[in-house]
């Protein structure tokens, strides 16, 4: 994976992709991995993708919108990868810095309402993104390079 700045990345080589799963609610990471370079979409509370981005030598997470179970291992992962580039639409980039807005004030009593049993969970605030793009983007593809590209 090449990142072009930081709002392109195109995949020339073989790619892993693995999934994590907080399942606590069943919110999914999903790491995209090529060459130890890793694009991280979404930031699941799972003690697997923190090993796994451990031993990246990049890493770039894109968050695909601000509720707390998308966000729960974002402060975790910067902890561990104070290089990470965190990359939301402005809303959002400006909601995780909130618990109120990315809901995590309320998430312990939404997760006894979505599995019956008590989980508490501490609200929750993040840093801002620190890329942010419009609600619009967009996306090119071929069979021989795959590339995410997002207006800002």
């Amino acid at each position: 994976m090449m990142a072009c700045g930081v709002c392109c990345f195109v995949w020339r080589g073989k790619v892993e992709i693995r999934q994590f799963v907080w399942d606590v609610v069943d919110s999914n990471s999903w790491l995209i991995v090529e060459n130890h370079r890793g694009l991280l979409v979404d930031a699941v509370d799972a003690d697997a993708l923190y090993q796994a981005v451990r031993e990246l030598d990049d890493l770039t997470i894109i968050l695909t919108h601000c509720h707390f179970d998308h966000i729960c291992g974002l402060n975790r992962i910067r902890e561990l990868r104070p290089d990470v580039k965190v990359l939301a639409t402005a809303l959002c980039s400006e909601k995780i810095g909130s618990k109120y807005r990315n809901m995590s004030s309320t998430a312990t009593a939404f997760m006894a309402f979505y599995n019956g049993s008590y989980y508490e969970t501490a609200p929750m605030e993040c840093s801002p993104a620190d890329v942010t793009f419009s609600e619009r983007h967009s996306i090119a593809c071929s069979p021989e390079i795959h590339c995410c590209r997002f207006r800002q």
